[in-house]
């Protein structure tokens, strides 16, 4: 008779004062989960890691005898569910096991390699560096370097996400957010493979949804599901491993999964937003008593998004005092789309009763959004307005550049500038003393401990040329190790992605951000007039002129033939106060286009200050 088979007989013949045992006390819990972490659990194994744990556990208590028996006989509860992770503790404990492994060395990536070398680089070659430079504000740099650092090794880690532009999408619990993200996948709005619909939460683990790379149609509906544990360690799962994370687990097994998994990554073929992560996250209230922490974990993770898709349910008739506290505590900085949703189980006169409603509050609260629409998951349609929604998804559909080294080097001026100072200072009181010792002697020989001085200033002159040479080594191997990894990062954005990025920013009116991509397109491709053109655009809406008749002239290098060039350059000299030049520009661009009327027109009021 096995251990197992002992057990059973004495709880059939003995009651058991605590008839709920819980197998997930902490010593059992950890007990299990080591040797699961030994285990891959083929089915050759599962007897050899049944004989191990019933020889471990023979010095245990038979109530924990029980309880770890319980997790493998628990059928009352199992068989009510038709998700085999659910009604097989065998696939259940796999899952987990399958979770929290442990990748091999062997396994790391150019990426994960270079930053070990960062972050080596940051524990002993820039400590030993700051140990000789006392700036006044070191603490504070360094915590911004720690935190750059750990905003990379995130990157690293969630590589999907990298490159994209992360709309969170939010609410309450029940807002609609499964059908509302189906609905603009262009998925059935029922399907709850990805995101299921209306399950009773049991899990907040957020939820990114992303382009299946290499796919380009959307006839097919295949998806990768990739869970990612606090390591970062990525496993592949099936869709019933996700139902049964997002349903049950944590009820029938006692064992919450948020505590290992970190993130989940969705890759859908019928995404059409390849540049877009939507961040699905638990709703910021629920009626299983952890709201609390559900609203922690979609603060954390909605704070960092770069815009924010906000549903309400229109059968609250009002946008939640709940919602405006939790937008409000959020602190956002970028777009926030408010989606009445739900909005075909209403009439459309409370419809736009309730569209105004929401207006009125989120003023009154001081709130900024960019639009709100009125909008059925179930019909696909908006209420009282056309396309918004896709419209706002388009503007967003941007690939985001990675460029940690710009971020990092520029903390690394700061000590720069800091030596640079200390070193101008030195030279200041150097030549003062060296005057006062060629042509103030009577001062000199009165002043007690000269020599003494001038020596401190010279050995502090000497200490800045060391300083100068020891930056100058730390900012070289910084920026060669930081180059590499924005390369790596980067290595799939190509010059016309940015150009296309830099035209929605630009008409959007974020001029930095479109100079940044148009300034990275030229870095990929510098033959293209266009990028150039664009950049003198910009410049001149930024009223940079000089910048703006610099960049033109480059285009025109490139290509002399198109008037547009002229006739901007003949603007920024208009608004230099230089006319002569203005109309010279704007006769070559009408040289080049004489039907246009709009370089005519501007020639002859030119002329006619004059």
């Amino acid at each position: 008779m096995s251990l197992w088979d002992e057990v059973e007989e004495d709880k059939s013949n003995e009651k058991i004062e605590n008839e709920n045992p819980n197998f997930f006390q902490k010593t059992t819990r950890d007990f299990i989960i080591n040797n699961l972490i030994d285990y891959s659990l083929t089915n050759d194994s599962v007897n050899e890691l049944f004989e191990k744990l019933s020889i471990k556990i023979k010095d245990i208590s038979k109530e924990e005898k029980e309880a770890v028996l319980e997790i493998f006989t628990k059928n009352s509860k199992l068989l009510d569910s038709n998700n085999s992770y659910l009604n097989n503790p065998i696939k259940g404990m796999r899952l987990i096991s399958n979770i929290i492994k442990k990748s091999s060395l062997n396994d790391k990536t150019q990426l994960e390699i270079k930053f070990d070398e960062f972050n080596n680089f940051l524990k002993n070659d820039f400590i030993k560096f700051t140990n000789q430079i006392s700036i006044p504000n070191e603490a504070e740099l360094y915590d911004t370097l720690t935190n750059i650092r750990d905003e990379l090794a995130e990157d690293v880690k969630f590589f999907e996400l990298v490159n994209k532009t992360h709309i969170g999408v939010g609410g309450s619990f029940s807002a609609g957010k499964s059908s509302f993200l189906n609905s603009i996948l262009g998925r059935d709005i029922d399907a709850d493979d990805i995101l299921p619909i209306n399950s009773v939460p049991t899990t907040s683990i957020p939820t990114y949804i992303v382009k299946k790379d290499g796919s380009s149609n959307l006839s097919t509906d295949d998806i990768n599901i990739y869970t990612f544990n606090q390591d970062g360690n990525r496993s592949k799962i099936d869709r019933e491993s996700l139902l049964a994370i997002s349903h049950e687990f944590n009820k029938i097994y006692g064992f919450g999964l948020t505590s290992i998994i970190n993130k989940i990554v969705v890759d859908v073929d019928t995404m059409s937003y390849k540049n877009i992560a939507f961040l699905d996250t638990p709703g910021y209230s629920k009626a299983d008593g952890d709201a609390n922490i559900d609203q922690n974990i979609a603060q954390k993770h909605l704070i960092n998004a770069d815009s924010l898709i906000w549903l309400i349910d229109a059968d609250n008739g009002i946008i939640r005092d709940g919602d405006i506290q939790f937008i409000k505590s959020l602190n956002f900085k970028g777009d926030i789309l408010f989606v009445l949703n739900k909005a075909d189980k209403k009439p459309k006169q409370d419809i736009i009763n309730i569209l105004e409603t929401i207006r009125e509050t989120l003023v009154k609260y001081n709130i900024n959004y960019k639009d709100i629409v009125a909008y059925s998951s179930h019909d696909r349609e908006e209420y009282f307005s056309d396309n918004k929604i896709t419209n706002f998804l388009d503007n967003k559909n941007i690939v985001k550049i990675t460029d940690f080294k710009e971020k990092t080097l520029s903390i690394l001026e700061e000590y720069n500038t800091y030596i640079e100072n200390c070193k101008n200072k030195s030279s200041i009181l150097l030549k003062l003393f060296n005057e006062l010792d060629i042509y103030g002697a009577d001062i000199v020989s009165n002043l007690s401990g000269f020599d003494n001085i001038l020596n401190s200033i010279k050995d502090d002159k000497n200490q800045n040329k060391t300083d100068i040479k020891a930056y100058g080594k730390i900012y070289n191997n910084l920026s060669e190790i930081l180059t590499s990894m924005d390369k790596l990062f980067n290595q799939q954005i190509d010059a016309n992605s940015l150009y296309q990025n830099g035209r929605k920013y630009f008409k959007s009116e974020h001029f930095t951000e479109a100079l940044k991509n148009f300034n990275k397109a030229t870095k990929l491709d510098n033959t293209n007039p266009l990028y150039y053109l664009e950049i003198g655009n910009t410049y001149f809406n930024m009223q940079q002129y000089a910048e703006t008749i610099k960049n033109l002239n480059k285009a025109i290098e490139l290509d002399d033939s198109d008037a547009r060039n002229y006739y901007t350059i003949g603007l920024a000299y208009y608004n230099l106060d230089k006319i002569k030049k203005a109309i010279k520009n704007l006769e070559k661009a009408i040289q080049l286009e004489p039907w246009n009327s709009d370089y005519i027109d501007t020639k002859i009021e030119l002329e006619k200050i004059i």
